[in-house]
């Protein structure tokens, strides 16, 4: 289009490209400063605010061929809840064991505990665990072989101390109850001698819309000013409870609980009991604690009761806490008002029941 009309429209055309690049400028501006400002606070949270730092924070090393999952060789790393039930340094040996003793040096006369978070002490000092107390009640070395593990990953880690030439004398397995009891394959070949029952169906799994675990998860990993952010909102009742409103917070009485069914049982007291042929075993039980909030309370202590037979009826010398944890009538109180694990409280009171148990036997 040419003259004055098409000089007219050029213009406006030029203008409008114009004003579109200098928006487009704008928002990059925009997102630029953005970015800038979060990286220099998430900096500076990291400087001012150590023990929120993601780097500093609990990790493990995966398990290899012949290396079961342990944590970093001679490495310190922080535990923290953003909840603020606990804040503890963790101290990782050489063999990346959460344990002032060196498990080459153990002997046919020391104790071996091993199990998962539960053993490793989530949430505890290192003095405060199970382990530690009990060898200050036994006055013997007890050796802590914590590690996010389940029974097959546990018998991974007797291995892995036999393969040190070491002796295994007697050793304490702690079972989780809430996460261990799965259809292990049968061991040496044999099949379950349990008689079938009905089995326990699982409850659905929680929705987790638009992947919203997943990006919390990422971020708590990897972004100090989210870990803080979280804190904030844990510790003020209000925003916790918008956070909680919103599905952003689950509380722990809303959790779904996972109920294992009759095969698993079967399948994880058989485990135990080739164990038990070949090492001098006690089986310490870790009630769940949807045992005492959730929707599944009575289908998990049918499961409870129901394990604990099944491990009598293999032989197995077993230690149930159970009834010692609701003796008091507050079960809660042994845990942490906001995760699954033992408080302080919870690992002096196993340790008082374990150390009666095997000094009665000893007897």
């Amino acid at each position: 289009m040419g003259g004055p009309l098409g000089a007219v429209t050029r213009a406006v055309e030029t203008r409008t490209v114009d004003r579109r690049a200098a928006r487009g400028r704008w928002w990059a501006l925009a997102l630029v400063s953005l970015l800038a400002g979060v990286a220099a606070q998430e900096l500076a949270v990291r400087l001012a605010l150590p023990d929120y730092d993601p780097n500093q924070h609990m990790r493990f090393v995966p398990a290899t061929a012949d290396r079961p999952v342990l944590g970093p060789p001679n490495a310190t790393r922080r535990l923290v809840k953003n909840s603020g039930d606990y804040n503890v340094l963790v101290r990782f040996n050489r063999h990346g064991l959460r344990d002032d003793k060196d498990i080459a040096t153990a002997t046919a006369d020391d104790l071996l505990m091993v199990g998962d978070s539960f053993v490793f002490g989530w949430g505890v000092e290192r003095d405060e665990r199970l382990s530690d107390q009990l060898a200050e009640r036994l006055h013997r070395r007890v050796f802590n072989l914590g590690s996010p593990e389940d029974l097959e990953g546990y018998g991974k880690l007797i291995r892995w101390v036999q393969s040190m030439g070491r002796p295994v004398g007697k050793v304490i397995l702690a079972v989780n109850m809430g996460n261990d009891l799965v259809a292990y394959p049968p061991p040496d070949g044999a099949d379950s001698a349990a008689s079938p029952v009905p089995a326990l169906a699982p409850p659905p799994p929680p929705s987790a819309p638009f992947g919203l675990r997943d990006v919390k998860e990422y971020l708590t990993a990897h972004s100090g000013l989210y870990f803080l952010a979280t804190t904030l909102v844990h510790r003020s009742e209000g925003l916790r409870h918008v956070a909680e409103a919103l599905g952003l917070i689950v509380p722990m009485a809303d959790l779904a609980a996972r109920v294992p069914d009759a095969r698993a049982l079967d399948a994880s007291a058989d485990w135990l009991a080739a164990f038990a042929r070949r090492h001098d075993l006690t089986v310490l039980l870790i009630p769940a604690r949807g045992l005492w909030s959730g929707d599944s309370t009575a289908a998990l202590r049918q499961v409870h009761e129901d394990f604990a037979a099944r491990l009598r009826a293999r032989n197995l010398d077993v230690v149930d806490p159970l009834a010692a944890l609701e003796r008091g009538g507050a079960p809660l109180s042994y845990y942490f008002a906001n995760d699954g694990h033992w408080n302080p409280t919870g690992h002096a009171l196993a340790a008082d029941l374990l150390a009666r148990h095997l000094q009665a036997g000893a007897r």
